[in-house]
């Protein structure tokens, strides 16, 4: 839904548009998401956005631990989004 870019009472997606996903693994409630290179279009801050929200996403629908984001097989920025009690923090 995120990638879609279809705006839903008037929300649009922090995540760049055109970008694809390519993939999802799950390994010990940790959920990798590979993205295409779209992905990082725009400012730091939007491509901070659009990775919380991506990790946002999976881990309320999913019910994981954490997410890893791959850009086209590479690491995305350090290591895995988790998210507890109203806050980001990166395990590399």
């Amino acid at each position: 839904m995120l990638l879609s870019r279809d705006r839903t009472w008037g929300y649009r997606s922090p995540v760049p548009e055109g970008t694809r996903l390519l993939g999802v693994e799950v390994q010990d409630r940790i959920c990798t998401i590979q993205v295409s290179m779209e992905f990082l279009a725009g400012d730091a801050r939007q491509r901070t956005l659009a990775a919380e929200a991506l990790a946002a996403t999976a881990i309320d629908v999913g019910n994981y631990q954490g997410v890893r984001i791959k850009v086209e097989n590479e690491l995305y920025e350090n290591g895995t989004l988790f998210h507890r009690e109203g806050e980001w923090f990166v395990d590399g």
